[in-house]
């Protein structure tokens, strides 16, 4: 009975998920664009997380949720990393 019971609220815990990717996809499809530039910049400049995190200022742990993909950016915190960084992540109007 406990195995049923945790695969249930396993396969609920999966379910909501999708759906909240489903519901949130257009802005977390941006933010993985934006953390793969980013990546990538970092990798080009030789720049580590943690320098990043300072020159930000902000910590670490949150450059590297940013780095997932799943962080709905302000854009304040843009307009940082595009000054740290000296790129564009987003075409401004």
């Amino acid at each position: 009975m406990r195995l049923g019971k945790l695969l249930i609220e396993k396969d609920s815990t999966w379910l909501a998920s999708a759906k909240w990717r489903k519901e949130n996809k257009e802005w977390l499809d941006i933010s993985f664009s934006i953390a793969v530039k980013i990546l990538s910049v970092l990798k080009k400049k030789g720049i580590t997380q943690k320098q990043l995190a300072a020159s930000i200022n902000c910590s670490p742990q949150y450059v590297n949720k940013l780095l997932k993909g799943n962080e709905n950016l302000q854009l304040e915190t843009i307009v940082k990393l595009e000054t740290a960084l000296d790129i564009k992540l987003i075409k401004w109007v």
